[in-house]
């Protein structure tokens, strides 16, 4: 009857290993479903991250495209500007400059003019 409980006792001691390598299989597949799933929620998570990102990132190129096609605009629109001012300034210089050698020239022949009339008049008075 000793063998006879102890062969009961191994075969009870198989039968727990057994159920408990099962166990720990069920275990063991079961942990290695939630990580396969969260592995694949994070793949997805960051799949998303990035095409967001992509999204915001090309929001930016657009905006950064826009601002500098508008400060090329009013880098040109203040180069024009300038050169019609300058353009202004050195018509305005020029005619000045014009008007005044005029006002000269007819000063000058104006005295030459006097001057010839009063030698002719001396000349007059001479003879």
């Amino acid at each position: 009857t000793h063998c006879i409980q102890q062969e009961l006792d191994l075969k009870s001691a198989r039968d727990n290993n057994v159920a408990m390598q099962e166990s720990h299989s069920l275990e063991l597949q079961e942990l290695n479903g939630k990580f396969n799933e969260e592995i694949s929620q994070l793949k997805d998570e960051t799949h998303n991250m990035q095409k967001s990102h992509v999204v915001e990132l090309q929001g930016f190129n657009e905006k950064f495209a826009e601002e500098k096609t508008q400060l090329q605009d009013e880098a040109q629109t203040m180069r024009s500007d300038y050169e019609n001012k300058l353009e202004d300034l050195t018509n305005n210089f020029n005619t000045r400059t014009e008007a005044a050698v005029s006002k000269y020239n007819n000063e000058i022949e104006e005295l030459q003019t006097e001057h010839s009339t009063s030698m002719i008049n001396l000349q007059g008075l001479l003879d």
